[in-house]
């Protein structure tokens, strides 16, 4: 079918993920995010994949990468995109999914990572982590394996994964002690 190779049932897929994640919320959010990269580099093909969190600290809302997979991982760990750039800042900003085959294509792509790390970004699957109207990142899958292009089970496996996420975030901010 067009569910890729595993054929697995999008809701199955979804359905183990949200057991593996109830606990989410008592982690601390980066702890989170490194989590939920680890479900979706097993259920998404992709070169790689990061978590982008908006820095509430900061004035410009930069939003940052605080969890990432993939070739030049370690190296990007913690950059930032002023938010509104690139794919990601246009689905933060608008809280919409964002399914890119060709970026090049795309306007909005900000292609500054790339050039200073030297990997190349083809295609794009970006959705938010937003809860009760707060936005709080985004997740970005890059590059599907195999040249084929972004599936329905991939963001729909993206959006619920962002979905738990947004909402544990969420959670433990109204419970974490300040």
């Amino acid at each position: 079918g067009e569910d890729g190779p595993m054929s697995e049932n999008t809701d199955d897929v979804i359905g183990d993920i949200f057991m593996e994640t109830e606990d989410l919320y008592k982690l601390d959010p980066e702890v989170a995010a490194n989590k939920i990269m680890d479900l979706i580099t097993l259920r998404v093909e992709s070169e790689a994949a990061s978590v982008f969190f908006s820095d509430t600290n900061s004035l410009l809302k930069d939003l940052v990468i605080v969890s990432a997979r993939g070739p030049v991982a370690e190296k990007i760990k913690g950059a930032r995109i002023p938010l509104g750039k690139g794919i990601v800042g246009f689905s933060v900003v608008n809280g919409v999914k964002l399914i890119v085959n060709n970026v090049q294509k795309n306007p909005n792509f900000y292609g500054e990572l790339d050039k200073a790390h030297g990997f190349k970004t083809r295609s794009i699957l970006c959705v938010p982590i937003q809860h009760n109207d707060r936005a709080y990142g985004a997740i970005e899958v890059i590059n599907k394996t195999g040249g084929h292009e972004w599936t329905t089970f991939d963001a729909n496996i993206l959006e619920s994964v962002a979905g738990i996420l947004g909402r544990a975030i969420d959670t433990r901010t109204m419970t974490a002690p300040d």
